[in-house]
């Protein structure tokens, strides 16, 4: 095992100042429930207390906050649009910028459910909700929760398809089998490379005919960058962030999990026993 120097230097105390880390609070103070407004305060004082809670009514100007400032939490309440379908479209552009758990504040909970798992089902291992008024308790137990794990941004599909991987390092392609995909990264199985390593970059090519998918931009691949954040004891099975993709490629990779998510939907309904006639 080596001694890194430089990264025993940025970890030691006073060595240089750490990025200050914002839960966004997006209301609109006309028709906000008081004391929702100080439950949500509280909760981030207890379950996040080394973040700081920033409140916030305009839409443009949260989106222009995403890219500036470290947002690592945003719970959106339902005075924001007064309209969970707003909530929720609000909620997909927020993605667009943003990979960034949203936390839901609703006073119609069936209805949100609906429109958020017509349009965001993608997302659902990260975001969660609450009905108003809130409870202090369960919002400060899951704050906390997120603020210690290491969570998901994204819902991740189990697949079993060939693909070609290539290190940053090597100018050959290996074939490896895709094991899972979300829009955050994506998992290998490899036979063939030599040992990765955390950290390492990597080249992954998709075959969209697989997913019965062709792109008018990238025609029947999809090229992605990624970077080694897991690798498995047996050092052939690893977990790779997303790094670098563009809005087009996001789009592309979007429409693959869609159209995963409703072969797997189908599979599931064939799979169902038949109700006795």
């Amino acid at each position: 095992m080596t001694f890194d120097v430089a990264q025993a230097l940025l970890a030691a105390p006073g060595s240089g100042r750490r990025k200050k880390k914002y839960v966004l609070h997006l209301i609109r103070g006309a028709h906000v429930n008081p004391s929702d407004v100080r439950a949500v305060v509280r909760a981030v004082a207890l379950g996040m207390p080394d973040h700081t809670h920033l409140k916030l009514e305009d839409p443009d100007e949260a989106l222009k906050v995403l890219l500036i400032k470290n947002i690592e939490f945003i719970i959106l309440d339902c005075s924001f649009f007064g309209d969970d379908l707003l909530s929720v479209e609000y909620a997909l552009e927020i993605k667009k910028h943003k990979k960034v758990p949203v936390y839901f504040i609703t006073r119609n909970e069936g209805r949100l459910i609906r429109e958020y798992r017509e349009r965001m089902a993608l997302y659902e291992e990260m975001d969660d909700y609450s009905s108003s008024p809130i409870d202090l308790v369960e919002l400060t137990r899951k704050l906390r929760r997120a603020s210690t794990l290491d969570s998901r941004a994204a819902k991740r599909f189990s697949v079993d398809e060939k693909v070609l991987v290539r290190r940053l390092v090597s100018d050959t392609f290996e074939e490896a089998r895709l094991v899972d995909l979300s829009l955050v990264g994506f998992g290998v199985q490899i036979e063939t490379l030599p040992l990765l390593t955390r950290g390492e970059q990597v080249r992954i090519h998709l075959p969209l005919p697989a997913f019965s998918l062709f792109h008018p931009q990238y025609g029947e691949l999809l090229k992605l960058a990624g970077r080694v954040r897991r690798v498995a004891i047996d050092g052939r099975r690893v977990g790779c962030s997303l790094e670098h993709a563009t809005p087009l490629q996001l789009d592309c990779l979007t429409r693959l999990l869609e159209q995963i998510a409703r072969g797997q939907r189908v599979q599931k309904i064939q799979t169902l026993p038949k109700e006795a006639s």
